[in-house]
């Protein structure tokens, strides 16, 4: 019975490792950020992104938006600029943001190769990508 209870004990220890070990991955909200604001935002979002060179205007250190902003992260801002409503120059009109149809539930829903896909659907996608990475960017503040 003692042998039992230590394999269970062993066992379960086994398991919680195991899941810190994949809370430590990274999550959706930073894969969202990597494939599409570290290129310009920098992979730590400081503004020093290899493309940020290239363009007009200074990138934004993403990691100060809450001190910029009083100390609250600015939620609907951030989720504003993400999905066009907020325009930003650098990231082109509200129509056509610089991540095309990532973030865009009706340009989704033009280019799925799978045929016709329910609207709604596609609409909670969407959502669910940018709270991520609106989630993601609330826990890189300094």
């Amino acid at each position: 019975m003692r042998v039992m209870t230590n394999s269970l004990v062993a066992g379960m220890l086994l398991g919680l490792s195991a899941a810190s070990a994949m809370a430590q991955e990274e999550s959706v909200g930073q894969l969202e950020y990597t494939a599409s604001c570290a290129t310009c935002h920098g992979p730590e979002g400081k503004g020093n992104g290899t493309f940020a060179a290239f363009l007009n205007v200074e990138m934004p250190d993403l990691t100060q938006l809450a001190k910029n902003n009083g100390g609250i992260f600015p939620v609907n801002r951030v989720y504003g600029v993400i999905d066009g409503r907020e325009e930003v120059a650098a990231h082109g009109s509200r129509y056509m943001t610089i991540w095309g149809s990532r973030y865009s539930a009706e340009m989704i829903q033009k280019l799925d190769p799978f045929g016709p896909t329910n609207k709604e659907t596609i609409e909670r996608m969407v959502r669910g990508r940018i709270l991520e990475l609106v989630f993601y960017l609330a826990s890189i503040q300094e």
